[in-house]
């Protein structure tokens, strides 16, 4: 994975955030690792977790406690639309999305499929017009809402199919980016726009 200096940046930031949550000397094996070696560190602490069941019981009752605005309206970082979300079960209209596409590690349902940090509630529309395709800048939308779009991209000199969210959650949609591929660089990884390369995600 070619490391930006942005994604070292949050690498670090991420390691060494305080929080009363993170155990004591926790991040310890971190301190004074750089770039690939601070990212292969972190694989180490991080890849053993705990695994929740995918769909209505699981993945949904999970997203009551992290995905819910205080009006009781799902956040959907795919759009604006507002649906309110049930007291059991799944939301009508909405789907269970893999941000970062599981057709990318064959669709194998392992840790990264139930992953709660890759899973976001999306309006079903939204997450089909999303399909599998990389993030990135959409610079010939034919698919355009207030939330997204998609449409073709420059990604490493070639033009591919991307989907580009909105500002508003670029930042969210990084953080997934940079977990998944930190937590699951041993899986390998297919896609336009995606390559297995040293163990990571390679970027175009």
């Amino acid at each position: 994975m070619k490391l930006t200096k942005l994604l070292v940046a949050t690498l670090a930031l991420t390691a060494f955030s305080a929080s009363a949550e993170i155990p004591e000397g926790y991040y310890d094996a971190c301190i004074g690792k750089k770039q690939s070696a601070l990212k292969s560190q972190l694989y180490t602490i991080i890849k053993s977790h705990d695994k929740i069941s995918y769909g209505s019981s699981g993945t949904w009752g999970a997203f009551r406690d992290t995905d819910v605005r205080d009006n009781g309206y799902i956040w959907d970082i795919y759009t604006d639309d507002e649906v309110a979300m049930p007291s059991s079960g799944s939301a009508s209209g909405m789907n269970i999305e893999h941000t970062f596409p599981k057709s990318w590690w064959g669709g194998t349902k392992n840790k990264a499929w139930n992953d709660l940090f890759n899973l976001y509630p999306s309006e079903s529309a939204s997450n089909s017009a999303k399909s599998n395709y990389a993030m990135g800048k959409v610079d010939n939308p034919n698919v355009l809402d207030d939330y997204e779009k998609v449409g073709s991209g420059n990604a490493g000199g070639k033009t591919i199919r991307m989907c580009e969210p909105h500002d508003t959650w670029k930042g969210d949609f990084c953080r997934s980016y940079f977990y998944m591929a930190t937590t699951y660089q041993n899986l390998t990884w297919t896609g336009e726009g995606s390559s297995t390369s040293g163990g990571g995600l390679q970027t175009l």
